[in-house]
């Protein structure tokens, strides 16, 4: 199995409305929504990785941040294994 990836993740809302990227799947042909993120980097922590990516992905600064949870996401994608 692969070594799991930490990421941060972030659905920002707005009157009501959530923000999310768009992802394509190639193997299926669709798309699909996720959270806006990335990977959180050494001795950062997921707030700081949150607030790195927001600023890299949409050139905006965060305001308050809550933290949800956590998820652990492993799949099988093309026969792998992928966490």
């Amino acid at each position: 199995m692969s070594s799991i990836r930490n990421l941060a993740v972030g659905l920002p809302i707005k009157n009501g409305h959530i923000l999310a990227q768009v992802g394509h799947d190639a193997v299926k042909g669709t798309d699909y929504l996720r959270a806006i993120g990335g990977g959180i980097e050494v001795s950062e922590t997921a707030e700081e990785a949150l607030r790195r990516e927001f600023l890299e992905e949409l050139e905006n600064e965060l305001g308050a941040v809550q933290l949800l949870g956590v998820i652990e996401n492993i799949f099988r994608i093309r026969g792998k294994t992928r966490a």
